[in-house]
């Protein structure tokens, strides 16, 4: 019983790392927030799929709505992980250049204790750029476009089509 307790607590420690480093590459996809919410949309169906099928193994009608609830929101809350993570590690294509209007970067500094004095270094950067008639929104550790970029400015941006056919910087 003991071990089965630690296997639990190391697994969902090991989701939480997991959402912590996928964090970074989701603020690197294009499309973002649809395919978080597509993911957590099918997730709580595959939920109640997975809660309908397992309510009739027991005959309490308070376990058997414990059982849909719980099952509905942790695959509702694992999709948009498993999502992300299929979306850019399975697959197999290079990056393509795909020209954008450039629009601005944003250097922010994300400081933890207070400003301490002097010039901080950018610790992320975002950028906004027209893809298409679409406005897209990226968040960075590093700098995509040259510092003489102007406004306006067509520029080619390395992105590479996901599993799912959400675009990313790698």
């Amino acid at each position: 019983m003991v071990q089965r307790g630690i296997f639990i607590t190391l697994a969902i420690v090991g989701v939480f790392v997991l959402y912590a480093f996928e964090v970074a590459h989701l603020n690197r996809t294009v499309g973002s927030r649809t395919l978080i919410l597509g993911a957590v949309i099918i997730g709580a169906i595959g939920g109640l799929a997975l809660g309908w099928r397992l309510r009739t193994k027991t005959t309490d009608g308070l376990e058997r709505i414990q059982i849909m609830v719980a099952c509905t929101l942790l695959t509702a809350l694992l999709m948009p992980l498993v999502a992300g993570l299929s979306n850019r590690l399975l697959v197999f294509r290079p990056a393509q250049q795909v020209p954008v209007e450039f629009i601005e970067t944003d250097p922010r500094v994300g400081i933890r204790f207070g400003n301490t004095g002097g010039v901080q270094e950018p610790t992320s950067y975002i950028h906004f750029f027209y893809k298409g008639d679409q406005l897209v929104r990226l968040q960075t550790r590093y700098p995509i476009f040259p510092e003489t970029a102007q406004r306006g400015d067509t520029l080619f941006l390395p992105l590479v089509k996901g599993r799912w056919g959400f675009e990313f910087v790698p």
